[in-house]
């Protein structure tokens, strides 16, 4: 499958097949050409054929249309092979870690054509847990010892990823999906080395995810900082304007904002907490600037200069460890 003749044959049986229908027929062991040609190891020549003519045109109408690319409507292209789960209910880039020593190029095209075809300009298919629950990078750690390609991974599973799809989104991604599948109370796994791999990657992901949280409470608390100080400052430009025009209110709003805003009372924020009657207001003044704080654009472009501190420390420690048999493939 590495040869210039295997990858001619492949050209001409796909120039053949007008609809490209042979694409998404499955053998016997539920896999398309796609599952089998990384299985097996197949060249990157013939991962990017099979990629470049998985196109299945889809008109505005919401109809097929495969034979006549140059429609006058509006079309899309999807990549349906990539995610089209086989044997195993693996997709192709989980069967590729699991082939054993997977080329750190095929990994890469297949994450590469998974990231342009994605809506959010993220690879999803990283996530895919297959039906043991395991993510590619756990079965990547099952076989292989390339660390060029393990990189590869860990580098789609954070670099930019925190600037592509918003604060939220990647903190449920970090603990939900990534931490959570890969830890030992979730997925048993019964190769002593394997688990101390994972438990490493862990580690690494865990500390990202705790400093992320740091920055969020930094952020916000310095945003409930300068907010009192708006407040107090406000409240004694108008102080002397309408102190004596309006009749004292005695609800609980009247009396936060009074303690909140009151320049004559040296109250701290721990002070105005401890005051039951206020509490309330409180919460909904801190709920607020947490609103206001701008921590989803401030923490997401600080943690984008960290995000590649977890994958040299996880390589380091493997190669320090004898893990890696080869360093570069």
């Amino acid at each position: 499958m590495k040869t210039n003749e295997t990858i001619e044959i492949i050209r001409l049986l796909l120039e053949a097949d007008q609809e490209k229908s042979t694409l998404y027929v499955k053998d016997v062991y539920d896999s398309l050409p796609l599952h089998t040609a990384v299985r097996y190891n197949a060249s990157v020549e013939v991962i990017q054929l099979l990629l470049e003519n998985d196109m299945h045109i889809k008109n505005d109408n919401g109809n097929n249309n495969n034979n006549n690319q140059n429609s006058s409507t509006a079309a899309v292209v999807v990549k349906n092979t990539l995610y089209t789960e086989g044997l195993h209910g693996q997709y192709p880039l989980t069967v590729a870690c699991r082939s054993g020593n997977v080329s750190s190029q095929v990994l890469q095209i297949l994450l590469d054509y998974d990231s342009n075809n994605s809506s959010s300009s993220s690879k999803q298919t990283i996530f895919h847990k297959d039906k043991t629950g395991r993510l590619p990078i756990h079965i990547f750690m099952l076989r292989n010892t390339c660390s060029k390609s393990l990189q590869v991974l860990l580098e789609s599973m954070l670099v930019g990823r925190i600037l592509n799809v918003g604060l939220d989104i990647w903190k449920y991604q970090m603990k939900a999906i990534m931490i959570h599948s890969m830890t030992s109370t979730t997925v048993y796994e019964r190769d002593f080395m394997t688990r101390d791999k994972l438990d490493i990657i862990c580690t690494q992901f865990e500390l990202l995810y705790e400093k992320c949280i740091v920055l969020e409470l930094v952020v916000w608390k310095i945003s409930c900082v300068i907010g009192i100080i708006e407040l107090m400052t406000i409240n004694n430009n108008s102080a002397n304007d309408d102190n004596n025009n309006h009749d004292s209110n005695n609800d609980v709003s009247s009396k936060s904002a009074s303690i909140l805003t009151s320049s004559s009372s040296s109250l701290s924020l721990n002070d105005i907490i401890t005051e039951t009657d206020v509490v309330p207001v409180v919460y909904a003044y801190k709920t607020n600037r947490r609103i206001v704080s701008g921590s989803e654009i401030i923490v997401p472009n600080i943690l984008s200069f960290l995000e590649g501190e977890p994958i040299i420390n996880i390589v380091q420690t493997f190669q320090s460890y004898g893990y890696f048999d080869n360093y570069y493939y």
